[in-house]
């Protein structure tokens, strides 16, 4: 059987540059048994089933589907990266709340995935950062409120990264969570895919500069 290693993102800690850097080292990835799935893969039109509906809840053709695609799957583990599982950056900042469905997100994904990830990656960074961040990266393509009348929920808000790990452990307890700061893992991207995917490093190519830095 064909086990799953979920990168959850988060939106912000340096996602888009794993995912490359994934992406690069296919190749090897695959002869060391493990197939990738990134938002290539997870947003393509022939796997909308992967989206979830606006009902929070996957059906059971969904749920076929994604057991059919693993089943098929001639690798040993299959990797996916997806940062929208946890839910929506655009959303986090509307509602001024740090991924508060996060948690009902996890166990629809937890009945679409059949069985509990052996490994969950999740990247953090800087509390008040991830704000000023996300809004920035959004600016340059969405119309967004005024940063300074969004600034007072923000203030307030009482979500943060702990209770995200806690929302992952309840769904999954069964999987080792990986978490890991972004300030931390500049220019050591190999050394992360090597101990996300149980790989050995040597040999493992990775990006040398952020991507949409902000």
């Amino acid at each position: 059987m064909t086990g799953l290693i979920v990168h959850l993102g988060a939106h912000r800690t340096g996602t888009t540059a794993l995912q490359r850097s994934l992406k690069r080292n296919a190749g090897k990835l695959a002869r060391a048994g493990i197939a990738l799935w990134g938002p290539a893969e997870t947003r393509a039109e022939e796997r909308s089933y992967f989206y979830l509906p606006e009902n929070g809840r996957f059906d059971a053709p969904a749920r076929e589907a994604f057991a059919a695609e693993l089943g098929a799957t001639p690798a040993r583990r299959l990797a996916i990266s997806e940062e929208n599982i946890l839910g929506s950056m655009r959303r986090n900042l509307l509602k001024q709340r740090f991924y508060a469905g996060a948690g009902a997100r996890l166990e629809a994904y937890a009945q679409l995935f059949g069985a509990a990830p052996e490994r969950i990656g999740l990247g953090l960074r800087d509390y008040g950062s991830y704000w000023t961040s996300a809004y920035g990266f959004l600016l340059r393509s969405r119309d967004m409120p005024a940063f300074e009348a969004l600034k007072p929920g923000l203030l307030v808000e009482m979500r943060g990264w702990l209770d995200i790990v806690s929302d992952i452990r309840r769904v999954f307890p069964a999987s080792e969570i990986m978490v890991w700061p972004l300030e931390g893992v500049r220019g050591r991207l190999a050394e992360l895919i090597a101990a996300l995917l149980d790989v050995p490093a040597e040999g493992l190519t990775a990006l040398d500069r952020p991507i949409n830095r902000s």
